[in-house]
């Protein structure tokens, strides 16, 4: 299979860096996520009273191979060379362009006719890196591999069918550190930088999912799993981008990396875009907070009680805010 073919080309290095990234950042992850939606892994005791912060434990691990939903797909035979050669585009470009700068060095530095003889052979670089390059073109293998409707590079994993106690649910988190390098080389970004961002959006699920509210509530989990997949996946794409916020000092490269997967990733994962342009962090808190009262939700219900949210925090200064945004999409 090609795709088991490319993750045997990743660096040998990538598992211990998903890894190590995994068990820096793991706790300072989890307290952004705490912080921007103000929910914690704390369920009610038999008495009624909430439990210590984070009593539930939502282990991440890190898994080899290809997601079941990527080994059921296979690229068609005319992409095959386009697969193999776009985790190396970065490094051809590179190759290419610095080609040309060495060329105009070799002027300056030596003879006219060894400077011919040298031109004449990063030329032949250029040329060649140019040529795999043309090769690459009309297919882009990270959309390919993220257009599945579900995360590939990591996975929550929790019973949604309701056959569980709530309080007994055991739910944990999958790195697929093969399929992560692997993007990670195509986006041109690095292993530890997406995987910051893998395990944002994944503990988003976990936390808009299985943490509780003051009250002491969480989100039903067969309503969860039945609510609208852009919603759900809008959250953790929510929660991701607001997580690499707040780690911009200690993980300044994890936005970056971000942005980069944003460009690629499915319609259902560019839904929380107008959240974080408009809305204040509160409000979208607010709307996840009515959203799990009220238990399988639709994406346009959500959008409606997040307006809502904006006027009732802000009133006057919402309608001055819709008015300049109005103005200037006009313009």
């Amino acid at each position: 299979m090609l795709l088991d073919q490319l993750l045997s080309m990743i660096p040998s290095d990538t598992e211990e860096l998903v890894r190590r990234t995994r068990d820096r950042f793991n706790p300072n992850i989890r307290e952004a996520v705490r912080q921007e939606t103000g929910l914690r892994f704390r369920p009610r005791s038999r008495a009624g009273d909430l439990a210590p912060a984070e009593a539930i434990n939502v282990p991440v691990r890190l898994v080899a191979g290809l997601p079941v939903s990527l080994k059921k797909r296979d690229i068609e035979e005319k992409w095959r060379t386009a697969a193999l050669l776009a985790p190396w585009r970065r490094t051809l470009e590179q190759l290419r362009d610095s080609s040309t700068t060495t060329a105009d060095r070799v002027l300056v530095l030596m003879r006219d006719m060894e400077s011919a003889e040298a031109q004449k052979r990063l030329k032949g670089c250029a040329d060649l890196a140019e040529w795999l390059l043309q090769k690459v073109q009309g297919f882009d293998l990270a959309k390919w591999i993220l257009e599945i409707k579900e995360d590939v590079l990591g996975v929550y994993r929790c019973d949604l069918s309701g056959k569980s106690p709530e309080d007994k649910l055991e739910c944990h988190i999958e790195l697929y550190w093969g399929v992560i390098g692997l993007v990670a080389q195509i986006l041109g970004v690095s292993p530890e930088a997406l995987t910051i961002v893998v395990l944002a959006h994944e503990l988003g699920h976990a936390y808009t999912h299985r943490a509780s509210d003051h009250d002491g509530r969480t989100w039903e989990s067969v309503a969860f799993g039945k609510s609208e997949l852009a919603l759900i996946e809008g959250l953790a794409q929510y929660y991701a981008a607001r997580t690499c916020e707040r780690l911009i000092v200690s993980a300044p490269a994890a936005k970056g990396a971000y942005e980069e997967l944003l460009k690629h990733q499915p319609e259902a994962y560019t839904k929380h875009i107008p959240w974080l342009k408009r809305h204040r962090p509160e409000e979208v808190r607010f709307a996840l907070l009515v959203a799990r009262r009220e238990g399988e939700t639709k994406l346009d219900r959500f959008e409606t009680v997040l307006k809502d949210a904006r006027w009732q925090l802000r009133g006057t200064e919402a309608a001055a805010a819709e008015k300049a945004e109005a103005e200037g999409s006009e313009e």
